[in-house]
């Protein structure tokens, strides 16, 4: 049995989670990607649905979106928009019986629970056979012309083994029945000062920079926060793209008819 460990909750930045993490523009662009490969009707999970915006804006009359998240202040606002169909539970223990949903979301979630194999597996347990997962990375890549981006990948080696685990995604899920049958990469454009960049990165506003030691703190970070201050023009704004690996799964066998 996969042994688990604390998964990340957000609490802490619950009701600005939103606006920090790219506002409706970003929910909509992920929206239009995650809708091309839905079933239009059936039961749908969405792991890790933070406030239930993505999972709000997926449900359709003959298709219901079911969110999760471990946050209990981000299960408070996706309640708002999501009436009756809010769970809160960690990624790694679902408590959902064997093959309940057609379809499941897994989108910027992995990097943030405990053991990402356990929370794949739990995902892979409650989905139909045929039934498909939607699986959006957490941690972006970013053109060699983002300036920034290039500055706060360094904090990547926080990640805990976060990126390899991602990079092995396929042999991952090949082991549980899942096919990959789609591939992109998720490109989201947007502007950003250098000062805005760095304050994010003070208030720990990423998932990974939350629990880390001292040590690290002054090791990895303060080195990052010293480089995007000595940025020409802090205060201007720049042009950015984040990357994220996009990937379709079909679980192998026959998906069932009972919506």
């Amino acid at each position: 049995m996969s042994q688990h460990s604390a998964s990340t909750d957000f609490d802490w930045i619950a009701n600005d989670y939103l606006r920090l993490r790219g506002g409706n523009r970003r929910i909509t662009q992920t929206v239009d990607l995650l809708e091309g490969h839905l079933p239009k009707s059936g039961i749908v999970l969405d792991v890790g649905s933070g406030p239930g915006s993505i999972a709000a804006s997926l449900t359709k009359v003959e298709r219901k979106v079911v969110a999760l998240d471990i946050s209990q202040a981000m299960i408070r606002l996706a309640v708002q928009v999501l009436p009756g169909a809010v769970t809160r539970a960690d990624a790694q223990q679902l408590p959902f019986a064997d093959k309940t949903f057609h379809a499941a979301i897994m989108a910027w979630v992995t990097n943030h629970v405990g053991n990402a194999h356990a929370a794949l597996s739990e995902v892979n347990r409650v989905l139909q056979p045929g039934g498909y997962l939607l699986y959006l990375s957490g941690i972006p890549s970013h053109p060699e012309w983002d300036e920034i981006g290039a500055l706060i990948s360094r904090l990547n080696v926080l990640r805990k083994g976060r990126e390899e685990w991602e990079q092995s995604l396929i042999s991952n899920s090949q082991t549980l029945g899942l096919t990959p049958v789609f591939q992109t990469s998720h490109r989201v454009s947007f502007r950003q000062r250098p000062i805005t960049a760095a304050q994010r990165i003070h208030d720990r506003s990423y998932g990974h920079l939350r629990d880390i030691d001292e040590r690290s703190w002054i090791d990895v970070v303060i080195p990052v926060l010293d480089s995007i201050a000595a940025m020409s023009s802090p205060n201007e704004y720049r042009p950015r793209q984040s990357e994220y690996k996009f990937v379709a799964f079909r679980k192998n066998g026959r998906l069932g008819n009972d919506v």
